[in-house]
């Protein structure tokens, strides 16, 4: 199961702030065309939200949110300003929340991938956070903000943490057996606790390693593994890596010389097989070593890296071990590239015509890549991306 970057978007959008940053390659392993997905073409701004295994793409424009299937562009079911799609099932299947004008409310939603609504939640004030390929949804409900799993037709199931009682739940990701990863706040103690929730709604405690003062925690596959991290602050780049199999912490080993080891952010850090996705490097530069630790464990495997060193970020991984990412070349007026990594081998895809900025969102198991094509505006005092919606289909 690709687990895709976590998708959080608004159906408006104005301008794009900093959304992404790119750079040239060196082998040619793979080649691929921008393209720009459907009713994009004529939109001033849009942009990828998500990107399902298979392909299918979520994107967004100022008229609201649109899916891509099959080549075709597919409305979604009753959007509005105010509600809409907010990401995509591993097959392609869009969730998020309707707004009811009547009440003034918002309701959890999912749609089906012709478009069409597939369930619409009762409760008020709620909204899907993940679908899982069955339909079931994680849904946050209510004014506090409960998180629950929900099966169309039958009551939702509250998520608890009998452990620790009256503990606040940051929810990051769910799998398609509805296991939820999350980090659990203990008021007693002011401590926070890596979760494991079961498809029963009880969440369990997991074992936390020492070091760090922040901890997060990143995404979970179907086979329960969890991913998270540990630093000493929550923009602390150079964390710890941690992954969970049962309840026992296993931290992710450094390269060699390296001084740390810093999993990606999101449910593109890990994989189907385990491979953990991300950084590890000498000194302070995270960004510059991108690495994959094999699923079985061991030392991370060194990503091939653009000419010139210079800072990048990858973005997914996916089943089969393909990676996407960028780089940035700050204000240097040459364009930025996609980067793509198959087999070992490292390569570059080009941006829109007049675009010389570039994003990545997600990463199918197809080899589809979904982002953006920008253009830096200077509006004012304060410089925006200004992009629209490109996928990348690597072959």
């Amino acid at each position: 199961m690709l687990r895709s970057r976590r998708a959080v978007g608004a159906a408006v959008l104005t301008a794009l702030p900093l959304v992404a940053l790119l750079l040239p390659v060196t082998a040619d392993a793979a080649t691929a065309s921008p393209t720009v997905p459907g009713s994009a073409v004529f939109a001033p701004v849009s942009r990828v939200i998500d990107v399902a295994a298979d392909g299918s793409l979520l994107f967004a424009t100022n008229g609201g949110t649109a899916l891509w299937v099959d080549g075709r562009e597919k409305a979604i079911a009753s959007p509005s300003k105010n509600g809409d799609a907010l990401g995509l099932s591993d097959q392609g299947a869009p969730y998020g929340y309707a707004w009811d004008p009547a009440t003034a409310q918002s309701r959890a939603q999912t749609w089906r991938r012709d478009g069409g609504v597939a369930a619409t939640f009762p409760e008020p004030d709620s909204t899907v956070r993940f679908l899982a390929n069955d339909g079931t949804a994680l849904i946050s409900r209510g004014p506090g903000a409960r998180f629950a799993l929900w099966t169309p037709g039958s009551p939702a199931v509250d998520l608890t943490v009998p452990e620790l009682g009256d503990a606040v739940l940051t929810v990051s990701d769910m799998n398609n057996r509805h296991e939820v990863a999350a980090v659990a706040h203990e008021f007693g103690t002011g401590r926070d606790h890596p979760v494991r929730c079961s498809a029963a709604g009880v969440c369990q405690v997991l074992s936390t390693p020492a070091g760090g003062e922040f901890l997060a925690v990143h995404a979970i596959n179907d086979t329960g593994r969890v991913l998270g991290s540990l630093g000493d602050n929550p923009s602390d780049p150079a964390r710890r890596g941690v992954v969970w199999d049962g309840t026992a912490a296993r931290l992710l080993p450094t390269a060699a010389g390296a001084s740390y080891a810093s999993p990606v952010e999101g449910r593109g850090a890990l994989n189907a097989r385990g491979d953990v996705l991300g950084y590890s490097g000498p000194g302070t530069r995270v960004f510059d070593s991108p690495v994959v630790w094999p699923a079985a464990g061991g030392a991370p495997v060194p990503l091939a890296k653009p000419s010139g060193n210079p800072s990048l970020r990858v973005t997914a991984i996916n089943d089969s071990g393909d990676v996407a990412g960028y780089t940035s070349l700050g204000d240097v007026a040459a364009s930025d590239k996609v980067l793509f990594w198959r087999g070992g081998a490292l390569s570059q895809f080009a941006l829109l015509p007049l675009r010389n900025r570039a994003g990545v969102t997600g990463l199918s198991n197809t080899g589809r890549i979904g982002g953006l094509s920008s253009v830096k505006i200077d509006i004012g005092p304060w410089p925006a991306l200004v992009g629209q919606a490109t996928y990348w289909d690597a072959r």
